[in-house]
């Protein structure tokens, strides 16, 4: 019989977890990524008193919990203690930081209108930042359109949440890539699945502790 982990060892694992020994990146793995949230509970997350994001990288077989580390306007920053950062504008990530190929910035003012359901049937563009072998900022240009969008209920550690799954699907002529938005009521992005990099692939997020 399986015995549920102690509510000490519970609330160690995941200070543990939030100081940095779960961490990105790591080597890229061929097996699915170790998940960050093995042995945790809703009554150990809410003891920390501050929200919690959980954080994959598939692609790289690598998975952490974060915390937020700073605002700025409307764009929240979330980092471990191993200086990798992941920055977000109302849940939609718009850079990253210590995980090699980054995405240095986003323009992201299509991507909000498509989320409040204004955005042009025609598409919009978003425009990506990365760094070139020179440590010069180089832009990615894609035309994105709305995909599918239809209302479901996701499940978070125990907590059930109504939500809103967007998809937004951009492409270019170097390829493409389909992000997920889990959204609520209320504006919170509860769960996501964004494009990062070709070297890093998609990021996948899931808000454990608002």
């Amino acid at each position: 019989m399986r015995h549920p982990a102690p509510k000490a060892a519970i609330a160690a694992a995941l200070s543990l977890a939030l100081a940095g020994c779960s961490s990105l990146p790591l080597p890229r793995s061929a097996g699915p990524a170790p998940d960050a949230r093995a042995q945790l509970t809703r009554a150990a997350l809410q003891e920390q008193g501050h929200p919690v994001m959980y954080v994959a990288l598939p692609a790289m077989g690598t998975s952490a919990l974060l915390a937020p580390s700073g605002r700025n306007g409307d764009v929240t920053t979330w980092s471990q203690a191993n200086t990798v950062s992941l920055s977000f504008e109302a849940g939609i990530l718009t850079a990253t930081r210590g995980l090699g190929a980054d995405m240095m910035s986003a323009e992201l003012s299509g991507t909000r209108a498509m989320m409040n359901g204004a955005s042009p049937e025609r598409g919009y563009p978003r425009h990506i930042g990365y760094l070139d072998g020179e440590y010069r900022q180089r832009f990615r240009g894609y035309l994105c359109k709305p995909g599918t969008r239809a209302g479901e209920t996701i499940t978070i550690m125990d907590q059930p949440h109504r939500v809103t799954r967007i998809e937004e699907r951009c492409t270019s002529p170097e390829g493409g890539f389909t992000n997920v938005y889990w959204r609520g009521a209320n504006g919170t992005t509860w769960k996501s699945r964004q494009w990062i990099s070709p070297e890093i692939g998609y990021l996948e997020t899931e808000l454990l502790v608002r």
